[in-house]
């Protein structure tokens, strides 16, 4: 018998190959078969895959009609496997259709089938994922090209979970990830109507099912080129994928899907990327273009039967099994039952050791040799049961139970029968037994009777009316469900197998003509009833029109906006909804629809018209190519694909207007990748009336394509509203950049109408060109914290090299950052790195960018991305944002605190606050401080400084904290003062410190003054006493206390207190002064040194070195007075130990006024002296009151003994003011006291 089919097989194969001849495959489920399959794809060269014996039924059904073919799949089959694959066996790229079916070809299985996935870009480098919708392989989801930006979260796709269970969703709500795919828009969703509906807003198409498209893809809805679709059933047993190879919209292929029982419909990418192949045959579409990845289904052969008249009971421990139908042999336990029958009580137990007496799945085969005969099968359950013969599922039970499997089956020999219980948890059973019985299946249900629209309705408002009919139910007492039908007439639609008792065939509408109908019954056994009688309706036209098509002006010209209007009625009693009504045209050199090229006014959907109401149509578009023999009609549409005209031709023709004048050129003209390029072109309006263009733009594509369909969008800014007289010009001058380098670059000029429909301007011609390479990223951006600290110094690297052959020059370039809760640049919360400017990079030439900053605030959502500036206003961003969260490192703990609160003029304040590292890491701080503002200041930006002292090379580690604390004084009153901790990063930059608070206050009036400084004399003489006298008052609410107050005065030669020279007057001594009180302050002194640049003011001390001074600072000079015009003697120059010593030396009164002297003497200090402060006190004895005249002279004489002899003696000329002062007027004189002398006798007196 082998040799035989062996033979016949050959002589099959032969005669195929020999004479073209392609085999018929058997799709039937419920058929075994053998099949062979060719290769008939013109465009690819495989080998035929040769003959593959199906032994079981086979899982996949082919669905086609004419253009269509599709494959039925069913993902309860355990053989069944779904694969997506990426270009180049899943490292990405490109690769044919053609080529990736090589993965599946000749690898064994029973069948396989292929098709292409999802839409792409071009430039997409190697090794990348270039779909750009989500994808998941193996459950690991394969991230998109970094170009694409984030495509795929609003991109449709289709997913399989590992137990083949599918799902439709948008972007991330997918649930399904172990094999994801996507394409787009969703067409048909949860069973209802298919629908294709998009708007074009800001170059970004959105589609009614919430998925975004870059550019305008409306045509996806409108197009009849080849188109590749995927979908599941309501109960998602059964995945529909195939090709329509052209003459379809995708509504119209998800509509017949949707006929066959689709309920879920996505549009994959179609055009050239379309084709399926099944088993190694192209069946549809092209496999030669380079696509980026697949969807495969894979039939594994059938596991061997199980050994006979026994049954193989294999035990799993969850209930995965429960969906997963393969054969993986991962079971917890096996053991063998015997048969015939399968009877098995598990009671509470477990079956295998180890195991939960709940939640586990039994999965038993075996192979039963039936005598002839009709068979019934009986089930027993605890929990759920599913049933298999000889491969087909014949039954799928949820719950617990005792049912017959009907109908009766015709058994001979051996079968494969196989079981499947899932135990939910209590008590575990299951049975299989059969009968002969074969009355214990049911009856079909009775014929429905049909109800309305009454036989031989006519219909007048083109709707088709719902056709209802009884329900006149089951003998069995079974659920029905009805097939009705619309036949043998112009149209032939069904409703296929619903639960409702009326449908409504939406597709005739206004399908004008004659129809009959009739329906049928179904058990929820499957039991069919005959046909129901037949009716029949039709349908009318109640369309009027009221105005005639015009369009203004009648004479068009080429570029003006043109208005089409008309209007129409319902006469019938029904409202009407159109779903498409439009002015359709063709022209130029038209006569009838078949003419090209189609020039139609914009369409209106979904317009709904009330019985007895009027609709008006007013629309514009314009016309680009100037000729006659063009026309215009009225044209509609419904529920259906079919298009009708009102009224008659409207014919006119096209007159000259806007042409290009000037063409367009590109600057350079040789653009380098990521720097600014100018287009620029003129146009002219060379027709006898005024026109306004509504966009005007340089449109283009890019890199590696050749027309507009591409979708790399190359493109410049779009100019509106621009209106040119008769023989006026328009000058178009725009810049944009490109990202991509390569060939395959078009620009051409073009201008858009108010239905944002695009045109390429009369007269303008494209540009090809290629774009340079030019700086590129070597190492990637790198922070040296992945999670920085706030207050932690962070720095931000990367590198690029220009890779072109032009030199590049940008006048900024670094890392811009935005955060926190930032997800783009347009947050405006800027915290950019600091930028280089003004770089140049030769050709080769490698650029390292390294800078530090800090960051502030704590939180997650921080972005930073290289960019750089060239021009006024052209920024470039390179690679992908990175993102990054900041923890808590530096805070302040303890807020801001003054003390006093409310601050004084002239008295000190002291600011505090605690700052703590709570971070991981040790922080460097260069510098902190208490920054402020005031008076009448609210932020930094004031330039009234009112801050504290910096704290630098702070170190903290984790846990530290540190307290500053500073002093300082206010010298202005009033409010609008504020303090905020601040410190230093590396840049030099001031920032706010993480947890810091703004303290605002005010500052109290303290002591100001009443009579001004006045010194008298106002020019002193040397050693002439001078007063100084002021009057004070303290302004404020507070008591005001100082350790001194009076007049600091420093001289001669010094500009200010910075001069070391003080020559300050007596102070006053621990003041305090109540809220409204004076002091009156007047002191003397005398200055000794003659000269210039003398100062005084007004002085207050604080204590802790802080003082103030308050009024003008008086300046003035110190003339000649008392001066030595005699030095200092001492006779004997070295005397003996009480020996007599006179002292002698003379003054003058060089002045112009007599000059009183207190007190003249002669300072002495001895021995081991260097200076007054020395404690040995051996002066001469004063004279007091001295007077000198103008010019007079005095000669001091004074005598002393000294009593201890030695050296370290030194005599200075003295003198003593009012305040007890002494003052010397020349340099100390040294002399030694000698001990006694030998010749002397010593006498004692």
């Amino acid at each position: 018998m082998i040799e035989q089919l062996a033979i016949i097989l050959n002589l099959i194969f032969s005669f195929s190959q020999n004479y073209g001849i392609n085999a018929s495959i058997v799709d039937q489920q419920d058929q075994s078969a053998i099949v062979y399959y060719l290769e008939n794809d013109q465009t690819d060269s495989a080998e035929p895959e040769g003959i593959t014996s199906i032994v079981a039924s086979s899982p996949i059904e082919v669905i086609s009609e004419g253009s269509l073919y599709f494959l039925k799949v069913d993902l309860q089959d355990s053989r069944v496997r779904i694969r997506v694959g990426l270009a180049n066996n899943d490292s990405g790229g490109y690769e044919s259709l053609s080529s990736m079916k090589n993965r599946y070809a000749s690898q064994g299985y029973s069948e396989w089938a292929i098709i292409n996935g999802d839409y792409f870009g071009g430039g997409c480098p190697a090794n990348v994922n270039c779909a750009q919708g989500l994808t998941f392989i193996d459950g690991n989801k394969k991230d998109n090209w970094s170009a694409y930006g984030t495509t795929w979260p609003v991109r449709g796709n289709i997913g399989f979970d590992s137990s083949r269970s599918v799902q439709i969703a948008i972007g991330d709500a997918q649930s399904k990830k172990n094999m994801t795919i996507a394409g787009g828009p969703w067409i048909v969703k949860d069973g209802g109507s298919p629908v294709c509906q998009g708007e074009l807003i800001n170059g970004t198409t959105y589609f009614s099912t919430q998925e975004q498209f870059t550019g305008d893809q409306r045509w996806y809805c409108t197009t009849t080129g080849a188109l590749t679709l995927a979908g599941y059933s309501s109960d998602r047993r059964y995945l529909f994928i195939g090709v329509s190879s052209g003459g379809w919209t995708v509504t119209q292929v998800a509509q017949w899907l949707k006929d066959r029982g689709a309920f879920d419909v996505l549009k994959l990418d179609g055009g050239g990327s379309s084709g399926i192949y099944y088993n190694n045959s192209l069946m549809k579409g092209s496999g030669s273009r380079a696509i980026v990845n697949h969807l495969a289904i894979i039939v594994d052969n059938a596991p061997p039967p199980p050994p006979p008249s026994s049954w193989k009971a294999d035990y799993y421990d969850n209930q995965d099994r429960w969906w997963d139908n393969n054969n993986s042999g991962n079971y917890k336990c096996s053991e063998t039952i015997n048969g015939p029958g399968l009877d098995k009580n598990y009671s509470s137990g477990a079956p295998c050791g180890g195991m939960d007496g709940d939640t586990w799945v039994g999965d038993y085969s075996a192979t039963i040799n039936f005598p002839t005969g009709n068979y019934v099968f009986g089930i027993e359950h605890d929990d759920g049961l599913k049933l298999w013969l000889n491969g087909q599922n014949i039954a799928d039970r949820g719950g617990s139970g005792i049912s017959w499997v009907c109908p009766a089956r015709n058994l001979s020999g051996n079968n494969n029968l196989r079981v499947m219980l899932r135990e939910d948890g209590g008590d575990a059973r299951v049975k299989l037994s059969w009968t002969t019985d074969t009355s214990v299946c049911n009856d079909p249900p009775r014929v429905p009777t049909l109800l309305s629209p009454p036989d031989n309705s006519i219909i007048t408002n083109g709707t088709v009316p719902n056709l209802c009919w009884n329900n006149n139910g089951d003998p069995n007492g079974d659920s029905v469900e009805f097939f009705a039908e619309v036949y043998n007439s112009p149209t032939y639609l069904s409703s296929g197998w619903i639960s409702g008792t009326c449908w409504q065939p939406n597709s005739l509408n206004d399908q004008y003509g004659n129809y009959q109908w009739h329906v049928k019954s179904r058990d929820n056994r499957n039991a069919e009833s005959g046909w129901s009688s037949t009716w029949h309706f039709s349908l009318q036209n109640p369309i009027q029109i009221i105005d005639p098509l015009t369009i203004s002006p009648q004479d068009p010209l080429v570029g003006e906006s043109i208005t089409a209007h008309f209007r129409i009625k319902n006469t019938s009693t029904q409202s009407i909804t159109f779903a498409r009504i439009l002015v359709g045209s063709h022209g130029p050199n038209c006569a009838d629809w078949t003419c090209n090229p189609v020039v139609d006014w914009p369409v209106v959907e979904s317009v709904t018209i009330q019985p007895g109401q009027e609709y008006s149509y007013t629309k514009q578009r314009v016309f680009t190519e100037q000729g006659s023999n063009y026309f215009a009609q009225i044209t509609y549409n419904k529920s259906s694909n079919q298009w009708f005209v009102l009224g008659n031709k409207l014919t006119f023709s096209v007159g000259a207007g806007i042409e290009i004048s000037q063409p367009l050129s590109l600057s350079p003209t040789e653009p380098i990748a990521n720097l600014p390029v100018t287009a620029a072109f003129k146009v002219q309006n060379n027709g006898n009336r005024s026109i306004t263009i509504q966009k005007l733009s340089v449109e283009g594509r890019g890199p590696n394509c050749s027309d507009l369909t591409c979708q790399n969008w190359a493109g410049f800014e779009v100019m509106s509203n621009i209106t040119l007289p008769p023989g006026e010009e328009f000058s178009y001058l725009k810049i944009t950049s490109y990202q991509s380098a390569g060939s395959g670059y078009f620009v051409q000029p073009m201008f858009a109408d108010q239905n944002d429909w695009w045109y390429i301007i009369p007269g303008g011609s494209r540009l090809n060109f290629s774009v340079d390479r030019g700086l590129e990223l070597i190492e990637e951006l790198t922070l040296n914290q992945t999670t920085p600290l706030t207050g932690e110094d962070i720095i931000a690297r990367f590198k690029l090299r220009n890779m072109g052959s032009h030199t590049i020059h940008v006048d900024r370039i670094g890392v811009g950052s935005q955060g926190p809760n930032c997800t783009s640049f347009d947050c405006q919360r800027a915290v950019d790195f600091p930028w280089k400017e003004d770089v140049t990079f030769l050709p080769g030439q490698e650029y390292v960018f390294e800078e530090h900053r800090v960051f502030t605030e704590a939180g997650a959502g921080y972005i930073a991305q290289i960019m750089y500036n060239v021009g006024e206003n052209f920024w470039k961003l390179l690679d992908n944002i990175k993102t990054f969260s900041v923890s808590s490192g530096l805070l302040v703990t303890t807020p801001i605190n003054l003390n006093p609160s409310d601050p004084v003029v002239l008295q000190p304040v002291t600011a505090t606050y605690t700052l703590k590292n709570i971070g991981p890491r040790t922080i460097y701080i260069r510098a902190i401080n208490a920054d402020g503002r005031g008076p009448n200041c609210t932020d930094l930006t004031c330039t009234n400084w009112a801050g504290f002292s910096s704290k630098e090379n702070i170190t903290l580690n984790p846990g530290q904290e540190i307290l500053y604390s500073a002093t300082r004084s206010f010298t202005q009153a009033g409010s609008g003062y504020f303090v905020v901790p601040l410190f230093m990063d590396a840049n030099g930059w001031w920032l706010t410190l993480p947890g810091a608070q703004q303290r605002t206050y005010s500052v109290d009036r303290g002591l100001e003054v009443v009579t001004p400084l006045t010194l008298t004399p106002s020019t002193p003489l040397a050693g002439e006493s001078v007063t100084a006298q002021f009057k004070l008052k303290n302004m404020g609410n507070h008591v005001l206390r100082y350790e001194r107050v009076g007049v600091g005065a420093h001289g001669p030669d010094c500009q200010d207190w910075s001069c070391n020279s003080p020559v300050d007057y007596p102070w006053l001594e621990n003041v305090t002064i109540q809220p409204g009180q004076e002091i009156d302050f007047s002191q003397t002194r005398t200055f000794i040194e003659p000269g210039s640049d003398y100062f005084a003011q007004i002085t207050f001390f604080g204590g802790e070195d802080f003082w103030w001074q308050i009024g003008d600072m008086k300046r003035f000079l110190v003339s000649p007075g008392i001066e030595i015009s005699s030095p200092i003697t001492l006779t004997p120059q070295d005397p003996s130990v009480f020996e007599p010593v006179l002292a002698c030396y003379t003054i003058q009164n060089k002045g112009s006024r007599s000059i009183t002297i207190r007190r003249l003497g002669v300072v002495a200090r001895g021995p081991n002296c260097a200076d007054w402060n020395c404690e040995r006190n051996v002066d001469f004895p004063p004279v007091d009151n001295i007077i000198l005249r103008p010019g007079q002279s005095y000669t001091y004489l004074g005598e002393r003994l000294f009593a201890i002899p030695g050296k370290g003696y030194f005599v200075e000329p003295a003198f003593e003011d009012l305040n007890n002062w002494w003052f010397s007027f020349e340099e100390k004189t040294p002399f030694k006291v000698n001990g006694f002398a030998t010749y002397l006798p010593i006498v004692i007196r």
